[in-house]
């Protein structure tokens, strides 16, 4: 954070704020009350675009190593094709 405030203008749920002091900005606690009862933080739930997510480390490095591996598996069948 170099304190530009650029994630206050960004951030739909109003959840950054300038601190007393107006030095630095609070950050998102990723929806902390919410993930304490096992629900999603609301920008990954609500996210238009399907870009957000909030899951478990290792969780996302299996989606993303099966992802890869299917479009490098694709990629090999489309080569063989030709």
């Amino acid at each position: 954070c170099t304190g530009c405030g650029l994630c206050l203008l960004a951030c739909p749920f109003g959840v950054m704020a300038w601190a007393a002091d107006g030095d630095v900005v609070h950050h998102c606690d990723l929806c902390a009350e919410r993930r304490a009862r096992g629900r999603e933080p609301v920008c990954a739930l609500t996210c238009p675009a399907g870009a957000l997510s909030y899951e478990e480390y290792g969780d996302f490095t299996r989606r993303v190593q099966h992802r890869a591996a299917a479009e490098l598996l694709s990629a090999q069948l489309a080569a063989v094709r030709r």
